[in-house]
């Protein structure tokens, strides 16, 4: 039976398991009953029969191990592992995570980094633990490894709502469908602000790193939507700070010189050329003003006035 990530999709991301990649160093401490330096038991063997004849191996080496993990696809005959490139192990030979060994990753000045084919550890609301993979082309996901010591009820939803959602933001994507919407793939503001606040990301710019990949993106307080792309805020703040808008492009076309804007908490007032002079990462998504729509003189009514704006 062969193995196919990419054609047996259905089977496999509903357990979130996918891994590419090589091992970088040393995998400290996260291998169950590890030889050197706690890491493989290259001494222990286990036996099997093939063909009438009994054979005895090693646990895969970590790098036979991280070989395993990084095969978008495998074949399974029996008990016996084929890879892509004809490399041939017992399942008995691979090795199980130790768990609870590995780190928990949070961010450090904004800055959270997967790494590039490291293990790490995710646990869910109700307390269980599980290993998790990031991949050199920008992916987290489930070892394949860990797949063969599972009960058969390893899914978890919680785990594929985590790695759906940093997979999100490492391909650079911010914007993420409400679930009355989108369902078990959609996230409410508030479930968006806890994954960023549970990683230690607090307000303002922020970066995603996994493998080679890097994205950036500006948390807000906004009441309208948590997370923009850096790009949509340099966009954003532009329009707000730069005379190249004329009039009609200005955001502010409704407002009147001298009006009054509130940007995360701060008073500014608007310049004779429809433009602020605010500080660039100030929350620009946090913005508060009171609008009055000039008078519809096609139909001889007005419009409403005196409308208070969340922009």
């Amino acid at each position: 039976m062969k193995i196919n990530h990419f054609k047996d999709r259905h089977i496999h991301t509903s357990n979130a398991y996918r891994a590419t990649g090589t091992v970088q160093g040393a995998l400290s401490n996260i291998l169950t009953g590890l030889g050197r330096s706690n890491h493989i038991q290259t001494k222990d063997t286990f036996t099997f029969q093939r063909q009438k004849a009994s054979i005895s191996a090693p646990k895969l080496s970590v790098s036979m191990l991280d070989k395993f993990n990084s095969s978008d696809s495998y074949t399974r005959i029996g008990d016996v592992i084929t890879l892509n490139d004809g490399m041939t192990f017992h399942v008995n030979q691979i090795p199980k995570l130790n768990v609870e060994a590995l780190d928990i990753l949070t961010a450090k000045d904004n800055f959270i980094d997967f790494g590039s084919a490291s293990y790490f550890r995710y646990t869910n609301s109700s307390g269980k633990s599980m290993a998790m993979f990031s991949t050199p082309d920008g992916a987290i996901c489930r070892p394949w490894s860990e797949k063969f010591y599972s009960d058969g009820n390893d899914y978890d939803k919680e785990a594929v709502r985590y790695l759906h959602f940093w997979n999100n933001l490492a391909s650079g994507g911010a914007m993420m469908s409400s679930p009355k919407h989108f369902g078990q793939v959609g996230y409410y503001n508030s479930e968006i602000c806890d994954y960023l606040d549970d990683a230690g990301i607090s307000k303002g710019f922020f970066s995603v790193k996994v493998g080679s990949r890097t994205s950036e993106f500006f948390y807000s307080a906004s009441e309208h939507y948590p997370v923009y792309t850096k790009q949509q805020y340099d966009d954003q703040y532009r329009a707000m700070t730069s005379p190249d808008f004329s009039y009609n492009k200005s955001m502010f076309r409704y407002l009147e010189p001298g009006t009054e804007i509130t940007i995360a908490g701060e008073k500014f007032a608007l310049k004779e050329d429809l433009t602020l002079d605010i500080p660039y990462g100030i929350d620009i998504y946090d913005i508060h003003y009171k609008v009055s729509f000039p008078e519809d003189t096609s139909s001889g009514s007005k419009t409403a006035s005196g409308i208070d704006c969340l922009a």
